[in-house]
């Protein structure tokens, strides 16, 4: 959250987004991490990093250390939520144009969205490799059951695996190895590795320098 969340670091968090969802994000801006429930039983959730591009597309961000055994529906709820967040933003833009037309609603075409998971625990993502391009990081869109055709909604949900990520800093060869690598080991070390600097990663390692920090952000 502080490295990757905060304002400041929008380059670095397009270049990782980039890598791991083949997408072309030119720019990002921080969007309000909080979500209130539908109803006043229902409790809020929040976010650790979401953002729109330029287009409206939005990417919410999450990292689980902790084994969750629903968190495959987590990340479901999750999707539902940014898409609640792009209908309440819609109806208000509307009311604001067209404030006397009050009968109109919004028409439900939300922008695609990516919910996109780091797992740094034994999950099932690990079991289920087959014949992937990319080991680690697993895709999840709405399809029709027999003949596999995308409902096409824009709704893509992402797992990345780095737990099952076990390569070592020799052994890494392309820059997506390079982020899985630095985001799983960054903790341990003290320094950005020769072969990335100069490198996108190599902003993401002077992001995390504690110098660099508030007293509060080193706590």
């Amino acid at each position: 959250k502080i490295v990757l969340g905060r304002p400041g670091s929008e380059d670095v968090l397009k270049h990782l987004l980039n890598r791991i969802l083949g997408t072309d994000i030119q720019w990002l801006e921080y969007r309000n991490t909080e979500h209130p429930g539908l109803t006043e039983e229902e409790r809020s959730s929040r976010f650790d990093v979401y953002c729109e591009d330029t287009s409206g597309c939005c990417f919410q961000v999450e990292m689980q250390n902790w084994s969750q055994k629903y968190y495959n529906k987590r990340a479901v709820y999750y999707s539902s939520l940014v898409m609640q967040g792009q209908a309440a933003k819609a109806q208000r833009l509307f009311r604001k144009l067209e404030p006397k037309n009050s009968r109109k609603n919004w028409d439900y075409d939300y922008q695609p969205m990516y919910v996109v998971s780091f797992l740094n625990f034994k999950n099932w993502t690990s079991e289920n490799v087959g014949n992937k391009t990319n080991p680690y990081i697993s895709t999840y869109r709405y399809k029709e059951v027999e003949t596999g055709e995308e409902l096409g909604d824009g709704t893509n949900i992402v797992f990345v695996d780095l737990f099952g990520f076990s390569k070592k800093e020799e052994e890494c060869e392309t820059l997506e190895d390079f982020w899985m690598y630095s985001i799983k080991n960054m903790f341990n070390l003290n320094l950005c590795p020769e072969k990335i600097k100069g490198t996108e990663i190599e902003e993401l390692y002077l992001k995390s320098e504690l110098a660099r920090m508030s007293l509060e952000q080193r706590f």
